[in-house]
């Protein structure tokens, strides 16, 4: 068994401690909250375990969950690594390249499992098609969050990584030119970014992001030599476009094909944290280097950095 316990505020914090109540080879000790962060009313009205003294806490657990994207938490995350406990974190909690190369470093002196969010992966309209994405020549993606709007982490850099992360899931390859261009309209900081990335293999990655849309908007387009492939995320949408060769007054013309068809979805939480216990069963690091779990992270940076946002 996998002793597993969590660290972080209310928000998410009652999903993530069903969710790994689910899994089997997961024993749930457990939450804490470090000075200074709040505990909500939720915790206390279900009564599960909360921690007191960190000590203990880590002296309990062999993984830890760190659902807080709170910058305070990041010397946490240190010392758990430096106890050599197996890490699931947002990229979020990380605030700068040099925080990024210092946790892989630690994790990768301590052989421990260091796993990155990265629900992209496990998205089942993404998932349905994955294996046809391979030869992707172009992708576009826009991604538009109602003003306001209720979802869990609206902030343009977690919409930035979270299609970063579906652009990784599908590419092998890095980026070798970075455009980006951020408008500032209701706030101190952009409201609205376009990004062009070119990767290594000859695939141009257009992104189009923004926190004030009137209403949520998140699609994408992937077009490939003799095919074009539609997902619209938030209706589970998939439409395939292919050409069709039709006759016309004895001259041969092509027309595009469509078939479309939706995708139950799933929890991607869930998955996350199976891979999560297999990889720690398995004495696996694969999300713990530059080149998998923290690539989208650090693009993210070096796109912030091209508007002055970092």
């Amino acid at each position: 068994m996998i002793r597993i316990g969590i660290i972080g505020d209310d928000r998410n914090i009652i999903e993530h401690i069903n969710t790994i109540k689910s899994i089997p080879e997961f024993e749930y000790k457990g939450f804490y909250y470090p000075n200074g962060i709040n505990t909500g009313t939720n915790l206390a009205a279900r009564k599960f375990k909360r921690f007191l003294s960190y000590k203990e806490f880590l002296d309990s657990v062999d993984a830890i969950d760190i659902v807080s994207t709170q910058p305070a938490l990041y010397d946490t995350v240190i010392s758990a690594l430096k106890k050599s406990k197996h890490i699931y974190i947002s990229p979020l909690l990380l605030k700068s390249y040099e925080q990024a190369l210092k946790i892989i470093k630690l994790a990768n002196e301590a052989n421990i499992t260091l796993m990155v969010q990265k629900a992209a992966k496990y998205n089942a309209a993404l998932n349905s098609v994955i294996e046809r994405l391979s030869d992707t020549r172009l992708i576009e993606i826009q991604h538009h969050t109602a003003l306001n709007s209720n979802l869990a982490d609206t902030s343009l850099f977690s919409i930035i990584i979270n299609n970063l992360d579906i652009i990784h899931t599908i590419l092998r390859s890095n980026s070798k030119l970075i455009k980006a261009c951020g408008v500032s309209i209701l706030n101190n900081k952009p409201d609205i970014i376009n990004v062009r990335v070119e990767y290594d293999n000859g695939c141009v990655a257009n992104l189009s992001c923004s926190s004030m849309a009137l209403k949520n908007d998140h699609k994408a387009t992937f077009i490939l030599k003799d095919e074009i492939i539609k997902i619209n995320f938030h209706s589970n949408k998939t439409e395939l476009l292919s050409p069709e060769k039709a006759g016309y007054k004895n001259k041969s013309i092509y027309r595009l094909k469509a078939k479309s068809f939706k995708t139950a979805p799933n929890n991607t939480l869930y998955y996350e944290f199976i891979n999560f216990r297999d990889t720690i069963n398995n004495n696996s690091k694969s999300l713990s280097n530059l080149e998998d779990g923290f690539k989208s992270l650090l693009t993210a940076f070096k796109i912030f950095e091209k508007v002055h946002e970092i």
